[in-house]
């Protein structure tokens, strides 16, 4: 596949319980990338997204136009006992991430649909658009990942990958105190950003179990995994202590990925699989975020024009940089 920007047309607010987003900066995802590389058939991508509401169904009560928003990656019927929770990863009637099939157009666009608009967006309240981007997924994912594993000041980290997510994973282990932060890629820019975040850049050269354990006298405690092919996972668990805890961020992690089972037996590791539903996380991220408690910077590049959506498609495939690639319409 290829991608192309094309005239469609504009979204009306659908359901009772729908609302347009005029969209000011929309992201490109990991996902966005793999799904460029294996899918043959057209889709509109785009599922993080920063804009102003210019229309909203009769069953909307938090927004009106011009309330400035951004949104979660992932949505739900808006009505089900977990959607009234605010966790549609569990919906009754299924989950969904905008840009993911033909009935659901993403954000890469002027204009983006968002059902259950009430519990599906947040007021951007102060926050810059590339702070609000990093809270509609990359964020939360890192963020529930560092909880799951409970990353404390006696842990030593590692994570091997440095996009945006194992960026935001570095960040959100530094915020929480962890006690050292030893960081996996092979991109030499992506390393000096995880160390404006705080972490210590492996040798790219070297085998990453090795020196982990070198540094550690034994292996990290808490190993996040956010590249998700086979040498990776294989990495991030050979690279675990006794008793560590491993994150397979988001939906990296291919579906023929094997895992070194015997290896997890042996050491006694807990393996957690992290995807998440980012409206489910903001109630205790977005506080900490207002606080000012993140370094994000490193993190959101410039943003490109959406008519040069092809060009920014072609950075992040080449993996320049650690940065998420935003694009303006």
């Amino acid at each position: 596949m290829d991608v192309r920007v094309e005239r469609v047309p504009d979204p009306g607010p659908g359901e009772d319980h729908g609302a347009v987003v005029a969209v000011r900066l929309a992201g490109i995802c990991g996902s966005d990338l793999r799904t460029l590389r294996t899918r043959r058939t057209a889709q509109r991508p785009g599922h993080e997204f920063v804009g102003d509401v210019v229309a909203v169904g009769a069953g909307v009560g938090r927004w009106r136009p011009g309330s400035r928003v951004f949104g979660s990656a992932l949505v739900g019927c808006g009505r089900c006992a977990h959607c009234r929770a605010s966790d549609p990863l569990r919906c009754h009637d299924g989950s969904r991430v905008l840009g993911e099939g033909p009935d659901l157009p993403g954000a890469q666009a002027d204009y983006v649909y968002v059902p259950a608009a009430d519990r599906s967006l947040h007021a951007q309240g102060t926050f810059s658009d590339a702070t609000a981007l990093l809270l509609t997924d990359a964020l939360p994912t890192g963020w529930a990942g560092a909880e799951r594993l409970d990353v404390g000041p006696a842990d030593d980290v590692l994570v091997v990958g440095l996009g945006p997510v194992g960026l935001c994973a570095v960040a959100v282990c530094s915020m929480r105190g962890a006690r050292r932060i030893f960081v996996a890629d092979p991109d030499g820019e992506r390393r000096r950003s995880a160390e404006r975040l705080g972490a210590e850049p492996l040798d790219p050269l070297l085998p990453v179990p090795e020196q982990i354990r070198e540094h550690t006298g034994g292996g990290a405690h808490c190993v996040f995994d956010a590249v998700g092919d086979r040498e990776s996972v294989a990495e991030a668990i050979r690279s675990a202590a006794v008793g560590g805890r491993v994150a397979l961020l988001g939906m990296a992690v291919a579906a023929d990925t094997p895992v070194p089972l015997r290896r997890v037996g042996a050491y006694g590791l807990t393996l957690h699989g992290v995807i998440c539903a980012p409206s489910a996380i903001w109630p205790g991220l977005v506080p900490e975020v207002t606080a000012g408690r993140f370094d994000l910077d490193p993190i959101v590049a410039a943003p490109r024009p959406l008519r040069d959506a092809r060009h920014a498609y072609d950075d992040a495939l080449a993996a320049i940089g650690g940065a998420k690639f935003p694009l303006r319409p």
